[in-house]
C-alpha cells in the first residue's frame, strides 16, 4: 500500500513480486465474479483462476520462507532443482497434454 503511493504506479509494478501481488487480488475478486456468473455452466473457468490464484500463493509463500534461515536452505534447494529441470518438466507437461487429448478424442462421448 505505501510502497504504491510513494513510488507511483509503473515503478510499482516494475517488480516481479508487486506485480504478482497485484494479480492475487484482481485474480480473487475475478474468482468472486466468475463464481457468481459461471454458476452452473462451464465451472472450468473459475476453478481455472482458482488455480492460478493457488500457485501464485504457493510461490508467494516459497518467496518468505526465503527469510527464514530454517527454510531458506529448502526453498534454495526447491528453486534449484526446478531450474534444472526446466527442460524435463517442460517435455513431461508436453506429453501430458497430448495424451489426455489423445485419450480425450478416444474416449466415448456420453451425449
Amino acid at each position: 500500500g505505501k510502497q504504491l503511493f510513494k513510488t507511483g504506479f509503473a515503478e510499482y509494478l516494475s517488480s516481479f513480486w508487486n506485480f504478482v501481488d497485484i494479480l492475487h487480488i484482481l485474480g480473487g475478486y475475478a474468482n468472486l465474479v466468475l463464481q457468481y456468473f459461471y454458476e452452473d455452466i462451464k465451472r472450468m473457468v473459475p476453478q481455472s483462476v482458482l488455480v492460478v490464484i493457488i500457485l501464485s500463493t504457493l510461490f508467494k509463500l516459497f518467496f518468505f520462507m526465503r527469510l527464514n534461515k530454517r527454510f531458506s536452505v529448502i526453498t534454495t534447494m526447491i528453486f534449484t532443482c526446478i531450474y534444472d529441470l526446466r527442460f524435463f518438466l517442460t517435455f513431461f507437461i508436453m506429453l501430458l497434454v497430448f495424451f489426455g487429448s489423445m485419450l480425450n478424442v478416444l474416449s466415448p462421448n456420453p451425449q
